[in-house]
Parts: structure tokens; sequence; C-alpha cells
């Protein structure tokens, strides 16, 4: 690293990289994974070691610790908010499916419609089978 104060985006931590790219120690139990966005172009992602994380970006280790454990939380987030979105996006293809095969029948009512098809396991193994 150079003189130049450096910048970094703390995506999180990582256990599929155990080896700092810093200092090059091995089986790290995880790793910090992180952007350079000091020039115009970010250079990454970088897997640092907590300390050698701290260091380049001329922070307290503890302060390090608490930036990632926010960056962790805050991706953890993301993710699950993306799992309910599509849980959200598969339920509505599942009712309009129901709908489509039941005539509409049954307004928004899935237990109604899916034993207008024959009960659960057998509208879930034809809509399967559509799909």
């Amino acid at each position: 690293m150079n003189a130049i104060a450096r910048k970094f985006r703390i995506i999180g931590t990582t256990d599929l990289v155990t080896t700092c790219d810093c200092c090059g120690k091995a089986d790290l139990k995880q790793t910090v994974e992180l952007f350079d966005i000091t020039g115009d172009d970010e250079v990454g992602p970088l897997y640092f070691g907590t300390t050698c994380a701290a260091r380049a970006a001329a922070m307290q280790v503890r302060d390090m610790r608490r930036d990632v454990a926010a960056a962790d939380r805050a991706r953890e987030a993301a993710a699950l908010a993306e799992r309910a979105a599509a849980q959200e996006r598969e339920m509505a293809r599942w009712t309009a499916w129901l709908t489509e095969q039941t005539g509409g029948r049954y307004g928004d009512n899935v237990l109604a419609m899916t034993r207008a098809l024959g009960g659960l396991a057998a509208a879930h193994a034809a809509y399967s089978a559509a799909r």
C-alpha cells in the first residue's frame, strides 16, 4: 500500500476465501471482503484479515469489526428481502395459475381453488407439470 489515504467499500465477511491478500496469512476462519475505491475505478474484491483491513483503511480494529458487522447485517437483510420478494412473486404466479384453472369462480380464495383441483398435492403437481 502506498502513502495516500485509501478508501474501501466493505462488503462483509466470507469464509470462502481464507487467505489474506495483504499479508498472505492462510487458514483464517474468515476474511473481510472489500473493494478499494481510492482511484477512479474500484479494485477488488480484496480479501483481508480483520487486522490488515483495519490497517489498510487506517482504522482501529474494533471500528473495522463494527463496520464489517454492519455490512454483514445489511447484506443479510438484503438477501432476506430478496427471498421474500421471490416468495411473493411465486405466490402471485401460483394464485394466477389457480384462478386460471378454476375459471375464477373462487375469487382469490386459494384454499377453495386447491380443493376444487383435488387438494393441495394434486394442484401443486399439476402446477409443477405446467411450469
